[in-house]
């Protein structure tokens, strides 16, 4: 028989067991922090960023952002942090989908202004001159060039022996490749970033391949436009894509300001038709946190089409 005081025991989890389960929820909470600051950068900018409005956002107290983050500046260095890093990411799977250098260099490329161009607000925090910096921002921004410039440089073409060194390094390339989009992005409104993709190629490819490449580079005809959304559905779709998590504040903010009653009828039409699903599942008080589901991503995958009616395959979802 066991004594009631060592069954009581037995139901409490270890301390580690808790420690690690704090940790977590820890973990999960600074995600979610993080996640509501880069949806309000998207929508009003580094000056419209405050501690309020990200706990607000991300439906957590002060004391529970300030167990995560010192303060507004080193929240704001994680989410840098964060946005670069999948940046990098992307740049590189599309980099690696090519089988020759020049060919990964203009896919990478494209990835880099479609991101920028899909907030400005977004990319100017990351590249931006206008944007004021204290020195860990600007070591932020200067590291990611580097690595920009490295990734650049990895494998780009040995040239011949009996060639002239190029006349300077990725580094000196990748950052006057940077200032022709900063002088973009200081326009309002930020105009079309791809229309840049020759001229920057040339800038890129000149110093290894010549002046050949660089004025084929400026001849070859714009890529095509990524294709924009057609109605809200869409929208949502794309914008929860790009932030998973993201509540129904968030959504509607960047459908540019609905109200409660719409995008509440919008999401819940998408989550019917099994294009979206709420990752918090049905915890009591608990933010909206959406992702899309194999279905809305398949949808986004073709195109679009029309959100309203259920993807290939997909099956109308239960109604809770």
């Amino acid at each position: 028989m066991t004594a009631p005081g060592v069954r009581m025991l037995a139901r409490v989890p270890a301390p580690s067991t808790r420690a690690a389960r704090r940790g977590e929820r820890g973990d999960q909470q600074r995600a979610g922090i993080l996640r509501a600051a880069e949806e309000l950068l998207c929508v009003r900018g580094v000056q419209g960023l405050s501690v309020s409005g990200v706990c607000a956002a991300a439906g957590v107290s002060d004391a529970s952002f300030h167990e995560a983050f010192t303060d507004l500046t080193d929240c704001m260095l994680a989410t840098f942090d964060m946005i670069s890093d999948r940046l990098a990411t992307e740049l590189l799977a599309a980099y690696a989908t090519q089988s020759s250098w020049v060919d990964g260099v203009r896919a990478g490329l494209l990835v880099v202004l479609d991101f920028l161009q899909a907030s400005p607000h977004r990319a100017r925090f990351l590249l931006g001159r206008s944007v004021p910096a204290d020195a860990p921002m600007l070591a932020r921004r200067e590291r990611l060039l580097a690595d920009l410039a490295r990734a650049f440089d990895a494998d780009r073409p040995q040239l011949p022996a009996d060639a002239l060194p190029a006349p300077f390094g990725a580094d000196a390339v990748i950052a006057a490749a940077a200032s022709i989009i900063d002088a973009r992005l200081l326009e309002e409104p930020v105009p079309a970033l791809r229309e840049l993709t020759g001229s920057l190629m040339a800038v890129l490819v000149m110093p290894t391949l010549g002046e050949h490449a660089a004025r084929l580079e400026l001849s070859m005809p714009l890529p095509a436009p990524a294709k924009p959304p057609t109605d809200h559905s869409i929208q949502a779709l794309s914008f929860i894509a790009a932030f998973p998590g993201a509540s129904n504040r968030a959504v509607a903010l960047a459908l540019g300001g609905l109200g409660d009653r719409q995008i509440s009828r919008l999401l819940s039409r998408l989550a019917r038709h099994d294009l979206i699903a709420n990752a918090a599942g049905e915890r009591r008080g608990a933010a909206n946190a959406w992702r899309l589901t194999d279905a809305g991503s398949l949808l986004l995958a073709e195109g679009g089409k029309d959100a309203s009616t259920p993807a290939r395959g997909a099956r109308p979802a239960e109604r809770r």
